[in-house]
């Protein structure tokens, strides 16, 4: 177990760096409620880009479906309009 590091900000510690404050820093327990709220934002704006990432694909798969679908009933009006 290592030293909890007091002299930086909660916002500039590492993921590792701020669960071991939460579990170690009981000697601050104001800064330790603050590395709580900071590590439920961290995984609050992770949880937040992963769905905006998965937002895109489906939008991007849905737009490629619509393309295709257009691109089919063309081709079938072209080879219905050869007959």
């Amino acid at each position: 177990m290592s030293a909890v590091n007091t002299d930086k900000a909660i916002i500039d510690l590492t993921d590792e760096e701020l669960d071991e404050f939460i579990r170690h820093g009981a000697n601050y327990p104001d800064r330790r409620q603050e590395a709580r709220s900071e590590r439920d934002y961290r995984s609050q704006n992770k949880n937040t880009k992963a769905l905006n990432r998965w937002t895109v694909v489906i939008a991007l798969a849905t737009l490629l479906n619509a393309i295709a679908m257009v691109a089919s009933v063309i081709i079938a009006f072209l080879l219905l309009r050869r007959t």
